[in-house]
């Protein structure tokens, strides 16, 4: 199910967890946030209503985002994109 992305070993549990987060600094707070939202609207519904929720997310609030309409244009411009939060 991809629950798991990684097992860190204890002893360097923290260095570990940093480098695993450390990818994810460059990315638009707003749209990891809204990921994180849709990821949870879906836990507790059947896989349809889930599916509906999480689309209705994705195209009423996501996509309406200067962020998102930024990482598709520098997507396109093959450049870093430059995040607003907005």
């Amino acid at each position: 199910m991809g629950l798991v992305n990684k097992v860190l070993p204890a002893e360097n549990f923290e260095a570990g967890v940093e480098a695993y987060l450390h990818r994810f600094l460059n990315k638009s707070p707003l749209v990891l946030a809204l990921t994180k939202k849709a990821a949870r609207a879906g836990l507790d519904k059947n896989m349809v209503e889930g599916l509906k929720t999480i689309d209705h997310i994705y195209l009423k609030e996501l996509m309406k985002t200067e962020d998102a309409l930024e990482g598709l244009k520098a997507f396109m411009e093959k450049r870093n994109p430059q995040w607003r939060g907005r």
